[in-house]
């Protein structure tokens, strides 16, 4: 996985300083096709293999993400990527590792034409045998936890009914990618991006409301205290939100990813 990393590191990085020269001739809307075609489409280019890499393959390819999206907006290299992402409504890379994870398993739920997962069928009766979850098996190494039927099981599991219920393709991808951008949670420590899948059935309606609310005011850092209390502070402000824990959430530094 390294080496193919560094390929498309590598290839990404020849036809960015090739776009480079000719793009102060090209109006915005241009360049932006440009590098979705050249540069995006290779990140994109089976991207579900990266799923469980290492922090450090991810970081390589942010870089070239966040170089592609400074490209586009004219920004200084020593600007934050956080706000051009979200002007240019891209996703992040491991967000987009799990977004053709999650399409992958929609177009298998629904078709059921190549059967990599298995629908969640308790031995007793339980509540949760309504919610359209799939069976996530028990795997006793890492590699057999980034395999396609125990990854996409398990994100599949943390969705809502209402986006796994989606009519169709184009309905279940707009739901998905704006759960992806406006409640998805990043983690920032040493200038690397770990992320934390805080949607879904991990946060119930009462936080989705005053996370949103709280949006909308332009908070947007807040750091983890504890287990159970959120503390989302800016300035000389502080709010406590109540969030359900979940193991797979990283108690670390957080901003919220819009």
């Amino acid at each position: 996985m390294k080496k193919q990393v560094s390929q498309t590191m590598s290839a990404c990085s020849f036809y960015l300083r090739n776009i480079n020269h000719i793009s102060r001739f090209l109006p915005r809307q241009t360049k932006e096709r440009v590098v979705n075609a050249i540069i995006i489409s290779r990140l994109d280019y089976c991207n579900a293999l990266l799923y469980g890499t290492s922090a450090v393959n991810i970081a390589r390819l942010q870089r070239i993400h966040n170089t592609a999206a400074g490209l586009i907006m004219r920004s200084p290299c020593s600007d934050s990527a956080t706000p051009l992402l979200r002007e240019l409504h891209w996703l992040p890379i491991v967000c987009r590792v799990d977004f053709k994870l999650l399409v992958f398993t929609y177009k298998d739920t629904t078709t059921r034409q190549c059967i990599c997962v298995n629908s969640y069928q308790p031995t007793r009766t339980l509540r949760s045998a309504n919610y359209n979850m799939l069976e996530v098996k028990r795997t006793r190494t890492k590699a057999g936890d980034c395999s396609f039927a125990v990854a996409a099981a398990s994100l599949w599991s943390n969705l809502t009914t209402v986006i796994k219920t989606s009519d169709n393709l184009t309905s279940f991808k707009r739901l998905l990618k704006t759960i992806f951008l406006v409640l998805h949670i990043s983690v920032i420590r040493h200038e690397h991006y770990f992320f934390s899948r805080l949607f879904g059935n991990i946060i119930n309606t009462y936080i989705i409301k005053h996370l949103l609310a709280l949006l909308l005011r332009n908070y947007y850092y807040f750091t983890v205290l504890t287990y159970t209390k959120l503390f989302i502070a800016n300035n000389n402000y502080t709010y406590t939100v109540i969030y359900q824990y979940h193991s797979n959430v990283i108690i670390q530094l957080y901003y919220v990813f819009l």
